[in-house]
């Protein structure tokens, strides 16, 4: 495989690479060539000078677009163009038209399409998916998913690097807004685990009109809620922004509990499960009783976690920068895909779903039936 793009999310893709041995990485490039002989000397692998001299790599079967997203199409294009299979970053294109073009070039010419976000890969996000299907909480009913960053613009943003020295795209990312950046997290759980969307209702707007970074002010979106309507019957709701404290979690209520996953970029956040009783929900409704340890311990008023088989993530080397996501899983998952001569889990169907809802709600304040 190789890598368009050396910016800060390249360091990302590399933390687990060795754990991946059909996974190898033989060149990349980036439109800076100076972001190109970093990463390049930092990590010991070939760059190139233009991307037609990367994609005329012989036996180069994958090609991972970790550009900005207004170069996504563009460069999408190419890989296809030179019969090489796409995983890209998202937002997968900033266009549906042009995502559904992409997708119809791969169909033509045999290749496969994927993208990212891929948290749902992770065993948290299987092991609830498992959870549901077993029934343990009754029928799933009500989900409620937070993808809420926090004030990064007050962190010290402009200031982040990443391990070869790229500093973190504070003018592209503030510019996009959070919405398009950070959406595709929640929604893609959504997809996963109730499937397609018949309905969506959603609103976005700028509640920090004059956030500052680096001594640009920037007025873009930073908050968006959105209810949508499976098929399955299923009701979710999502929020989205970086104005409030940090949480992005998310609960499945069911007909008799819920599970919940407290970080859906952790993958190694534990699934915890919670069962309704009568007693334990009328002592959950008393303050004297939900608000000390014993009384919590006494009624079972806290979720109670749910084993999964999983690495830590200190054996990765993820904690860094508090990042606890494997961003390999969903290229992994393609290049088995490739291997096998089956559709990855994260199909091309998926992505354009993923990618379409994502554009849908960035633009607010609409109902829409899909």
């Amino acid at each position: 495989m190789a890598f368009v793009g050396c910016g800060f999310v390249s360091d990302y893709y590399m933390r687990t690479l060795k754990y991946y041995p059909d996974l190898e990485l033989i060149g990349v490039y980036d439109r800076n060539m100076e972001r190109t002989r970093a990463f390049s000397s930092h990590y010991s692998i070939p760059g190139f000078e233009t991307l037609e001299d990367l994609l005329r790599i012989g036996d180069l079967d994958l090609v991972v677009n970790l550009t900005t997203p207004e170069s996504h199409y563009e460069v999408s294009k190419k890989i296809l163009q030179a019969g090489k299979h796409l995983y890209s970053e998202k937002p997968f294109t900033l266009n549906t038209e042009h995502s559904e073009e992409l997708v119809m070039l791969a169909q033509k010419n045999d290749l496969l399409v994927s993208g990212a976000p891929c948290s749902v890969l992770g065993a948290n996000a299987q092991e609830i998916r498992q959870q549901i299907e077993k029934q343990v909480i009754g029928a799933p009913r009500l989900v409620y998913i937070e993808m809420e960053d926090g004030p990064i613009h007050l962190m010290g943003a402009d200031m982040w690097t990443n391990d070869f020295g790229v500093p973190w795209p504070v003018d592209s990312e503030f510019e996009m807004g959070s919405s398009l950046e950070h959406l595709g997290y929640a929604i893609s759980w959504a997809l996963y685990l109730f499937g397609a969307v018949s309905t969506s209702v959603s609103a976005t707007t700028c509640v920090l009109p004059e956030k500052k970074v680096g001594g640009k002010i920037f007025s873009s979106t930073d908050f968006s809620v959105a209810v949508l309507t499976h098929k399955s019957g299923v009701v979710t709701r999502i929020t989205c922004g970086i104005a409030g404290p940090m949480n992005r979690s998310i609960m499945v209520v069911g007909d008799g509990g819920y599970l919940e996953v407290e970080d859906i970029w952790d993958n190694q956040s534990p699934v915890k499960r919670l069962k309704f009783e009568k007693i334990r929900l009328k002592a959950a409704r008393k303050k004297i009783i939900a608000n000390n340890w014993l009384g919590q311990a006494l009624f079972g008023l806290n979720p109670k976690k749910v084993s999964t088989n999983t690495k830590r993530f200190s054996q990765f080397g993820l904690a860094k920068n508090n990042m606890k996501m494997d961003y390999l899983l969903g290229v992994n998952d393609l290049a088995q895909a490739i291997l096998s001569g089956t559709p990855p889990k994260l199909s091309a169907e998926f992505l354009l779903e993923v990618n379409a809802l994502t554009l849908q709600i960035n633009e607010g304040d609409v109902v829409r039936v899909l």
